[in-house]
């Protein structure tokens, strides 16, 4: 499966905070077997969040989004995925109802302004929130998918892992994969040293690719195999571990 991160946000874009949430759900998806194709980040802004939509979904099947759910007049990300794919919003009474216990039980003053968060495009599929207000969202379009979630990166994490991927995989069940990794530590050699010690191996045909990490002052080979059946996956990391050794 082909992943897009597309994360939203003008603090992104000026500098303020830093984007953690797209390394965490390129982890992640890389951990599943996915590929990601793509990582961008755009301002609040509806032309822009539409043709950066447009670009990932040209080359994914997914595109997971992060940002902009908040209730203030900047946090335009449903309003623009809606307009962007000419859908009408609607308002989730549930969740609405759900904020709105929230805000009863900390004693917050609701705003009507907050009834924003419980609105989604046609069509969609609500993404539980454990950890805050604004719900994400995962809409099915022309056969692919846009997830939406929080910006919060402690919000963000948890809907990943318990809210886009389980979704991704009911969706995409043919492309589940073993995913097995192992890490060989090498030290008294450059990078360059080390890479041209395995470049005679073929990784690609044992279905395992191969990785080079610096960690000072170790050169760290990191090698993870990919497989529907979990026997082969391990069969063939051995036998790159083996090769990988024996040079």
């Amino acid at each position: 499966m082909k992943i897009g991160i597309l994360t939203i946000g003008n603090e992104l874009m000026n500098g303020r905070i830093a984007d953690t949430n797209a390394s965490f759900i390129a982890r992640e998806a890389n951990q599943q077997g996915w590929s990601v194709e793509a990582i961008m980040s755009v301002g609040d802004d509806f032309a822009a969040i539409k043709n950066r939509l447009d670009y990932l979904l040209a080359m994914t099947d997914a595109v997971i989004c992060s940002g902009g759910l908040g209730p203030t007049a900047d946090d335009i990300t449903t309003e623009a995925i809606a307009q962007a794919f000419g859908l009408p919003l609607y308002t989730d009474e549930n969740v609405l109802n759900f904020i709105k216990e929230i805000f009863t039980k900390f004693n917050f003053r609701w705003m009507e302004n907050n009834a924003k968060q419980a609105m989604f495009p046609e069509g969609a599929e609500v993404i539980p929130n454990a950890r805050g207000t604004a719900p994400g969202f995962c809409l099915p379009v022309k056969e692919k998918f846009i997830f939406v979630i929080p910006g919060v990166p402690a919000e963000a994490k948890l809907m990943i892992t318990n809210g886009v991927i389980p979704l991704l995989r009911k969706h995409f069940p043919q492309d589940e994969l073993y995913i097995i990794k192992q890490t060989i530590r090498t030290f008294g050699l450059s990078e360059a040293a080390v890479d041209n010690r395995v470049k005679d191996i073929d990784f690609n045909s044992l279905g395992v690719s191969i990785g080079f990490y610096p960690v000072f002052p170790e050169n760290h080979i990191v090698l993870i195999a990919q497989n529907q059946n979990r026997e082969d996956a391990q069969k063939n990391l051995q036998k790159a571990l083996d090769d990988v050794s024996s040079r």
